[in-house]
Protein backbone atom coordinates (compact mmCIF):
# COMPACT_ATOMS: atom_id res chain seq x y z
CA UNK A 1 0.00 0.00 0.00
CA UNK A 2 1.29 3.46 -0.91
CA UNK A 3 2.25 5.97 1.74
CA UNK A 4 -0.39 8.64 2.42
CA UNK A 5 1.89 11.32 0.93
CA UNK A 6 2.01 9.30 -2.30
CA UNK A 7 -1.75 8.84 -2.71
CA UNK A 8 -3.51 10.70 -5.52
CA UNK A 9 -7.02 11.31 -6.85
CA UNK A 10 -9.83 9.26 -5.30
CA UNK A 11 -7.45 7.52 -2.90
CA UNK A 12 -7.19 10.67 -0.77
CA UNK A 13 -9.66 11.00 2.12
CA UNK A 14 -12.43 13.66 2.00
CA UNK A 15 -11.34 17.04 3.41
CA UNK A 16 -14.28 17.48 5.80
CA UNK A 17 -15.21 15.85 9.11
CA UNK A 18 -19.02 16.16 8.95
CA UNK A 19 -21.77 16.28 6.35
CA UNK A 20 -25.16 18.03 6.76
CA UNK A 21 -28.30 18.13 4.64
CA UNK A 22 -28.73 21.91 4.94
CA UNK A 23 -27.99 24.94 7.13
CA UNK A 24 -30.73 24.01 9.61
CA UNK A 25 -29.13 20.64 10.34
CA UNK A 26 -25.64 22.17 10.47
CA UNK A 27 -26.66 24.94 12.91
CA UNK A 28 -28.47 22.42 15.13
CA UNK A 29 -25.49 20.03 15.39
CA UNK A 30 -24.18 19.35 18.91
CA UNK A 31 -21.46 17.38 20.70
CA UNK A 32 -18.45 19.35 19.52
CA UNK A 33 -15.30 19.52 21.66
CA UNK A 34 -12.37 21.94 21.64
CA UNK A 35 -10.33 19.61 19.44
CA UNK A 36 -12.97 19.94 16.70
CA UNK A 37 -12.39 23.67 16.24
CA UNK A 38 -10.76 24.26 12.86
CA UNK A 39 -12.30 21.19 11.22
CA UNK A 40 -14.53 21.38 8.15
CA UNK A 41 -18.10 20.34 7.30
CA UNK A 42 -19.89 19.92 3.99
CA UNK A 43 -23.41 21.35 3.61
CA UNK A 44 -25.15 19.45 0.80
CA UNK A 45 -28.33 21.51 0.31
CA UNK A 46 -29.90 24.71 1.59
CA UNK A 47 -28.27 28.10 1.09
CA UNK A 48 -25.66 27.92 -0.21
CA UNK A 49 -25.73 24.32 -1.46
CA UNK A 50 -22.51 22.29 -1.72
CA UNK A 51 -20.64 24.63 0.60
CA UNK A 52 -17.73 24.02 2.98
CA UNK A 53 -17.71 25.44 6.52
CA UNK A 54 -15.05 25.69 9.23
CA UNK A 55 -16.02 25.22 12.87
CA UNK A 56 -14.65 28.19 14.87
CA UNK A 57 -16.38 27.55 18.22
CA UNK A 58 -18.13 24.56 19.81
CA UNK A 59 -21.45 26.43 20.27
CA UNK A 60 -21.38 25.77 17.20
CA UNK A 61 -20.15 28.76 15.20
CA UNK A 62 -19.40 28.25 11.51
CA UNK A 63 -17.52 30.35 8.97
CA UNK A 64 -17.89 29.77 5.24
CA UNK A 65 -14.72 28.62 3.47
CA UNK A 66 -13.77 29.92 0.03
CA UNK A 67 -13.95 33.10 -1.97
CA UNK A 68 -15.92 34.75 -4.72
CA UNK A 69 -14.74 36.29 -7.97
CA UNK A 70 -17.78 38.48 -8.61
CA UNK A 71 -17.36 42.20 -9.22
CA UNK A 72 -18.17 45.29 -7.18
CA UNK A 73 -21.66 45.38 -5.69
CA UNK A 74 -22.08 41.60 -5.62
CA UNK A 75 -23.27 39.80 -2.50
CA UNK A 76 -20.94 37.25 -0.91
CA UNK A 77 -22.22 34.83 1.73
CA UNK A 78 -20.72 35.44 5.20
CA UNK A 79 -22.75 33.71 7.94
CA UNK A 80 -26.18 32.16 8.61
CA UNK A 81 -28.20 31.24 11.70
CA UNK A 82 -31.45 29.33 12.18
CA UNK A 83 -33.46 30.26 15.27
CA UNK A 84 -34.72 27.54 17.61
CA UNK A 85 -36.21 29.29 20.62
CA UNK A 86 -33.07 31.44 20.53
CA UNK A 87 -32.47 34.40 22.84
CA UNK A 88 -30.38 36.10 20.12
CA UNK A 89 -29.02 35.55 16.64
CA UNK A 90 -25.45 36.87 16.64
CA UNK A 91 -23.35 37.57 13.54
CA UNK A 92 -19.69 37.92 14.47
CA UNK A 93 -17.84 37.18 11.22
CA UNK A 94 -17.58 40.85 10.17
CA UNK A 95 -14.24 41.76 8.66
CA UNK A 96 -12.56 44.54 6.70
CA UNK A 97 -13.23 42.54 3.53
CA UNK A 98 -16.65 44.23 3.44
CA UNK A 99 -17.71 47.63 4.74
CA UNK A 100 -21.40 47.16 3.87
CA UNK A 101 -23.56 44.10 4.52
CA UNK A 102 -27.06 42.79 3.77
CA UNK A 103 -28.98 40.67 6.28
CA UNK A 104 -31.86 38.62 4.85
CA UNK A 105 -34.48 37.44 7.36
CA UNK A 106 -37.08 34.85 6.35
CA UNK A 107 -39.80 33.08 8.30
CA UNK A 108 -39.00 34.66 11.66
CA UNK A 109 -41.56 33.95 14.39
CA UNK A 110 -41.21 35.26 17.96
CA UNK A 111 -41.88 32.99 20.93
CA UNK A 112 -44.57 35.38 22.17
CA UNK A 113 -46.76 37.90 20.36
CA UNK A 114 -46.61 41.67 20.68
CA UNK A 115 -42.85 42.14 20.96
CA UNK A 116 -40.48 44.10 18.73
CA UNK A 117 -37.52 42.80 16.72
CA UNK A 118 -34.44 44.92 17.45
CA UNK A 119 -30.79 45.26 16.40
CA UNK A 120 -27.64 45.99 18.40
CA UNK A 121 -23.95 46.11 17.51
CA UNK A 122 -20.75 44.81 19.10
CA UNK A 123 -17.88 47.13 20.04
CA UNK A 124 -15.14 44.48 20.00
CA UNK A 125 -14.40 40.90 18.96
CA UNK A 126 -15.17 39.42 22.41
CA UNK A 127 -17.99 40.40 21.54
CA UNK A 128 -19.31 43.16 23.81
CA UNK A 129 -22.82 44.22 22.77
CA UNK A 130 -23.69 47.90 23.10
CA UNK A 131 -26.98 48.24 25.03
CA UNK A 132 -26.48 51.90 25.96
CA UNK A 133 -28.59 54.78 24.65
CA UNK A 134 -26.44 55.11 21.54
CA UNK A 135 -29.01 54.43 18.80
CA UNK A 136 -31.56 56.42 16.79
CA UNK A 137 -34.29 55.11 14.48
CA UNK A 138 -37.46 56.05 12.61
CA UNK A 139 -39.88 54.32 10.22
CA UNK A 140 -42.80 54.72 7.88
CA UNK A 141 -45.50 52.06 7.45
CA UNK A 142 -48.53 51.14 5.35
CA UNK A 143 -51.06 48.34 5.73
CA UNK A 144 -53.74 46.37 3.88
CA UNK A 145 -56.43 48.70 5.24
CA UNK A 146 -54.75 51.56 3.32
CA UNK A 147 -53.55 53.26 6.51
CA UNK A 148 -50.15 54.95 6.44
CA UNK A 149 -48.02 56.67 9.02
CA UNK A 150 -44.70 56.89 10.75
CA UNK A 151 -43.09 56.56 14.17
CA UNK A 152 -39.78 57.58 15.69
CA UNK A 153 -37.66 56.65 18.66
CA UNK A 154 -38.46 59.77 20.71
CA UNK A 155 -34.77 60.27 21.52
CA UNK A 156 -31.56 58.28 21.89
CA UNK A 157 -32.41 54.69 22.78
CA UNK A 158 -30.75 51.31 23.45
CA UNK A 159 -31.44 49.64 20.09
CA UNK A 160 -32.75 50.05 16.54
CA UNK A 161 -36.27 48.71 16.09
CA UNK A 162 -37.01 46.99 12.76
CA UNK A 163 -40.11 44.94 13.64
CA UNK A 164 -43.12 46.16 15.63
CA UNK A 165 -45.52 44.18 17.89
CA UNK A 166 -45.04 41.06 15.77
CA UNK A 167 -47.88 38.52 15.73
CA UNK A 168 -47.53 34.75 16.17
CA UNK A 169 -50.68 33.91 14.18
CA UNK A 170 -50.27 30.59 12.33
CA UNK A 171 -49.01 31.03 8.78
CA UNK A 172 -47.52 34.50 9.27
CA UNK A 173 -43.90 35.49 9.83
CA UNK A 174 -41.56 38.48 9.83
CA UNK A 175 -39.47 38.88 6.66
CA UNK A 176 -36.95 41.60 5.83
CA UNK A 177 -33.91 42.71 3.85
CA UNK A 178 -31.61 45.01 5.84
CA UNK A 179 -28.74 47.01 4.33
CA UNK A 180 -25.95 47.97 6.75
CA UNK A 181 -23.50 50.74 5.81
CA UNK A 182 -20.05 51.74 7.10
CA UNK A 183 -19.84 48.90 9.63
CA UNK A 184 -16.06 48.65 9.31
CA UNK A 185 -15.31 52.39 9.17
CA UNK A 186 -14.51 53.39 12.75
CA UNK A 187 -14.73 57.16 12.13
CA UNK A 188 -18.33 57.07 10.79
CA UNK A 189 -21.67 56.30 12.42
CA UNK A 190 -23.03 52.91 11.31
CA UNK A 191 -26.47 52.86 9.68
CA UNK A 192 -29.15 50.47 8.50
CA UNK A 193 -32.02 50.62 6.04
CA UNK A 194 -34.66 47.91 6.45
CA UNK A 195 -37.67 46.88 4.34
CA UNK A 196 -39.93 44.38 6.08
CA UNK A 197 -43.33 42.70 5.92
CA UNK A 198 -45.21 41.43 8.96
CA UNK A 199 -48.55 40.91 10.71
CA UNK A 200 -49.02 43.26 13.67
CA UNK A 201 -50.68 41.61 16.66
CA UNK A 202 -52.47 44.72 17.95
CA UNK A 203 -54.81 45.11 14.94
CA UNK A 204 -54.24 41.88 12.90
CA UNK A 205 -53.32 43.89 9.79
CA UNK A 206 -50.53 43.12 7.35
CA UNK A 207 -47.91 45.88 7.25
CA UNK A 208 -45.03 46.98 5.11
CA UNK A 209 -42.40 48.75 7.23
CA UNK A 210 -39.47 50.83 6.00
CA UNK A 211 -37.05 51.60 8.82
CA UNK A 212 -33.79 53.49 9.07
CA UNK A 213 -31.45 53.68 12.03
CA UNK A 214 -28.01 54.78 13.22
CA UNK A 215 -25.54 53.45 15.76
CA UNK A 216 -23.98 56.65 17.07
CA UNK A 217 -20.46 55.31 17.55
CA UNK A 218 -17.67 56.83 15.49
CA UNK A 219 -14.74 55.55 17.52
CA UNK A 220 -14.73 51.79 16.76
CA UNK A 221 -15.64 49.43 13.96
CA UNK A 222 -18.71 47.21 14.33
CA UNK A 223 -17.59 43.69 15.28
CA UNK A 224 -21.00 42.05 15.31
CA UNK A 225 -24.73 42.35 14.58
CA UNK A 226 -27.25 41.01 17.09
CA UNK A 227 -30.94 40.27 16.41
CA UNK A 228 -33.22 39.85 19.42
CA UNK A 229 -36.77 40.42 20.57
CA UNK A 230 -37.62 43.26 22.97
CA UNK A 231 -38.86 40.47 25.27
CA UNK A 232 -38.70 36.69 24.96
CA UNK A 233 -36.99 34.47 22.42
CA UNK A 234 -37.05 33.96 18.66
CA UNK A 235 -38.99 30.74 18.11
CA UNK A 236 -37.89 30.03 14.52
CA UNK A 237 -36.64 31.62 11.32
CA UNK A 238 -33.52 31.94 9.19
CA UNK A 239 -31.19 34.95 9.04
CA UNK A 240 -28.37 35.08 6.49
CA UNK A 241 -25.65 37.72 6.26
CA UNK A 242 -23.94 38.74 3.01
CA UNK A 243 -21.01 41.07 2.43
CA UNK A 244 -21.17 43.66 -0.38
CA UNK A 245 -18.00 43.66 -2.47
CA UNK A 246 -16.39 47.07 -2.93
CA UNK A 247 -14.30 46.01 -5.90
Amino acid sequence: MAQHSEETGLNIHVPYAWEYADETEREAATGFVAADVGKFARQIGGTPANSIWMLTATTPTWVAVGGDSSGAGSMVFVESHSASNSATLDFTSLSDTYNDYILKITGLIPASAGNNLIVRFATNATPTWDSGNNYRWGRVYWNMAAATGGTGDGGATSNIQIGAVIATTTGYSFNADIRFSNLRTAALYKSLNSRAEQLISSDSNLYGIHSMGYWLNNSVKAFGIRLLMSSGNISSGLATLYGIKDS
